[in-house]
């Protein structure tokens, strides 16, 4: 879903308005008063395909039809079928029991579209969120390692973490283990997460999913200091209280906070998520669409942009396998 947001809107704005709706139901709310202009059939389909309609969403009108003052717009979106109805004067949609301004959807939609035109700079800053044990989180470290690989340091990438956990002991350790692999041998990062990535040593997974046997291996094949990481890590968890959050009971999930002020600055909500020169990105996970993303917001392209990289949509979780399920391609870990 390269352009999300717009599909949200599209789902605010309908969840779905059944054929036989009670239109009562409005009565109390919608502005029924008589208003002096009166729109056509044609307007008002071309109202709906406009509030609705963008580059991801198409919707096809199947008919139209009066009922008192509303126009009942019958239409099909991604195979299923929805009515809308709009007041004849073209000012308010109806929405199960709320009423909204056609002229405040458009405002909101604008905006949306606005949001999303790409920032664009000679050295793209390339930012992503997970969880280390997220599976959509993975999936997405899974599609950007080879667009990492292909344009190397002509973009400014960080691996970074959302600021709570929803994976338990695992997960808080792992994520600093990779935060100091990170700050400690930042060229090794990559080469370390395609190896924790991989579900080839399944014979290493621990208790509930534990992959820290499976750490200690790529650390070894990448070189990495395992001591000088260990005291990375208590290093972090005194500063940043890990431990600490991790044993408050508080909540619904522990509190991460490596990464707090990146969090609250781009309101990072869950794993993954992607900020592209200080701007959330939706994008699909494959390798060729986060590549596209991220050439899109170059000043001038480099030619690694016009190459050929995969299309295929990695698995959630672990192991490179491709994606079955076209329903995960924009799920996320989030609370």
């Amino acid at each position: 879903m390269d352009n999300g947001k717009m599909y949200n809107i599209f789902l605010l704005i309908i969840t779905v308005i059944v054929v036989g709706f009670g239109f009562y139901l409005f009565n109390n709310k919608v502005n029924t008063k008589q208003s002096s202009v009166i729109i056509s059939e044609k307007e008002a389909k071309n109202l709906v395909k406009e509030i609705v309609e963008n580059d991801q969403t198409k919707i096809e009108i199947n008919g139209i039809e009066k009922e008192g003052v509303f126009y009942k717009v019958d239409a099909t979106i991604n195979k299923q079928k929805v009515s809308f109805l709009i007041t004849e004067d073209g000012k308010q949609i109806a929405q199960s029991d709320n009423v909204l301004s056609i002229e405040k959807i458009k405002e909101d939609k604008k905006k949306a579209e606005e949001n999303q035109k790409p920032v664009k700079s000679d050295k793209p800053k390339v930012e992503l969120f997970v969880m280390s044990y997220c599976p959509f989180g993975t999936m997405m470290e899974k599609g950007i390692l080879p667009v990492l690989d292909k344009l190397g340091d002509k973009i400014d990438y960080d691996l970074d973490f959302v600021n709570y956990a929803m994976h338990g002991k695992k997960e808080v350790e792992e994520n600093t283990r990779e935060y100091c692999i990170g700050k400690e041998y930042k060229d090794k990062q990559n080469s370390y997460l395609k190896c924790f990535l991989d579900d080839k040593d399944k014979a290493l997974v621990g208790k509930d999913g534990d992959r820290r046997e499976i750490s200690k291996k790529c650390m070894k094949e990448n070189n990495i200091d395992v001591s000088k990481i260990d005291s990375c890590v208590k290093k972090a968890d005194n500063e940043f209280k890990i431990t600490k959050n991790l044993n408050n009971k508080k909540g619904t999930y522990p509190k991460y906070d490596i990464n707090n002020d990146l969090n609250e600055k781009y309101e990072v909500a869950g794993s993954p998520t992607l900020v592209i020169n200080g701007k959330k990105v939706e994008v699909s996970r494959d390798s060729n669409s986060i590549l596209k993303a991220i050439c899109a917001r170059f000043n001038n392209p480099p030619e690694e942009c016009k190459e050929d990289i995969s299309s295929k949509t990695p698995a959630p979780g672990f192991g490179y396998n491709e994606s079955q399920n076209t329903q995960t391609s924009n799920a996320s870990c989030g609370s």
